[in-house]
């Protein structure tokens, strides 16, 4: 059908308003979008994906944040991170290249780190808190099979853990053997009391550079 007055042809009788979608007939509700790509240009007006729990979008309703270059705050006033983001009551976690975040806070009030986890070029899995305490809290068996090195206070539940420490400097204690010419162990009693004082000094060097004392 061509239009007599020129330019392009009518729309067919049964076609739907403009506005209203595509194969949608007039007072339907438009089906689920499907989107197959969704490109992200970092500092332009698409800076991110945002997922949120309302209806239109709401202060307090953000729960997931994806390609996000650095943090902010969006229209609604809630506080994102940057990378990929989970939101829950006073809890958030970040995910980006290498290492997962942990923070605390609100999406109204702004999120402060608190822990990470990360990995490094030689395969090494480093976990870092921000002045807080780790605590390994296990039902069953926690197993280190390799060096294991705790720069900080360690706190392990259940209170069965079995960390061998090194031996105490001067022991066996020689001094406490027999002396001439006295045979016995009392003729060399500084020697004795020095050694003994010298391996506790040790031994208690040994917990503390453990975390088993402070």
């Amino acid at each position: 059908m061509t239009n007599p007055l020129g330019g392009n042809p009518p729309p067919p009788l049964n076609a739907p308003p403009p506005g209203s979608g595509a194969g949608v007939a007039p007072g339907a509700a438009a089906g689920p979008l499907r989107v197959t790509e969704i490109i992200v240009t970092p500092g332009s007006v698409l800076e991110g994906i945002f997922t949120y729990s309302s209806d239109p979008p709401a202060s307090g309703t953000l729960i997931e944040s994806a390609s996000v270059a650095a943090a902010g705050t969006d229209a609604y006033g809630n506080h994102y991170l940057a990378g990929h983001a989970t939101y829950a009551a006073n809890f958030a976690t970040a995910l980006d290249a290498g290492y997962v975040a942990f923070y605390t806070g609100s999406l109204s009030g702004g999120w402060t780190f608190v822990a990470q986890l990360e990995t490094d070029a030689g395969g090494d899995l480093i976990l870092s808190t921000a002045g807080g305490t780790l605590t390994l809290a296990a039902s069953g068996t926690a197993t280190f099979s390799g060096p294991v090195v705790f720069d900080g206070n360690l706190t392990v539940y259940p209170n069965n853990i079995d960390l061998s420490m090194g031996v105490p400097t001067g022991y066996p204690y020689d001094e406490v053997t027999a002396t001439a010419p006295s045979g016995a162990w009392y003729a060399n009693v500084d020697g004795v009391l020095n050694a003994l004082v010298t391996g506790v000094n040790a031994l208690v060097a040994e917990m503390q550079n453990r975390g088993l004392i402070s």
